[in-house]
């Protein structure tokens, strides 16, 4: 009897999972907006915790724009606005992207490490032969030797390609 038992539980849940016994009544644009919220309320938090002015976000899914976002000010002194579109220098944050790229093309097998700077850029130009040493991992570690930038150039917006 315990067989039958578990027989008939099985075909009973079976049935109620299929479409025709069941239909799910999820409503996406509420479930989307809950995320929406939830991700502002994330930003927002932040923002007043580490005393930021100002940012904007992108998620992208699939390839796919998800949603953006501008939160705060521009310039603490002049009080505009920051839109989805708002343009900030990335300055050292590309390193990240950078780097996530770099360690795609090792697992890859595509580079190494170990690769000369030199060989992955041939069309590089240098007067100082110490740049032919510089690897990869040298570049990503800072540990090659390159001087650092003087001028950022902040206040120049410079959009070009």
């Amino acid at each position: 009897m315990t067989h039958l038992l578990k027989i008939a539980f099985a075909i009973t849940l079976f049935i109620s999972c299929t479409p025709k016994g069941f239909k799910q009544a999820i409503d996406f644009e509420n479930a989307a907006n809950l995320i929406i919220t939830s991700i502002d309320s994330i930003v927002v938090e932040n923002m007043n915790r580490y005393n930021i002015p100002g940012l904007s976000i992108g998620i992208v899914k699939d390839d796919d724009i998800y949603y953006t976002n501008g939160y705060g000010v521009m310039d603490v002194n002049d009080n505009r606005s920051v839109s989805e579109n708002t343009i900030f220098h990335t300055a050292s944050i590309s390193k990240l992207f950078t780097a996530v790229a770099i360690m795609d093309l090792v697992s890859g097998k595509k580079i190494s490490l170990e690769d000369r700077m030199v060989d992955i850029l041939p069309d590089l130009k240098y007067s100082d032969n110490r740049i032919e040493a510089i690897t990869i991992k040298n570049l990503l570690n800072h540990t090659s030797g390159l001087p650092d930038i003087k001028n950022y150039h902040w206040k120049n917006n410079n959009q070009s390609d």
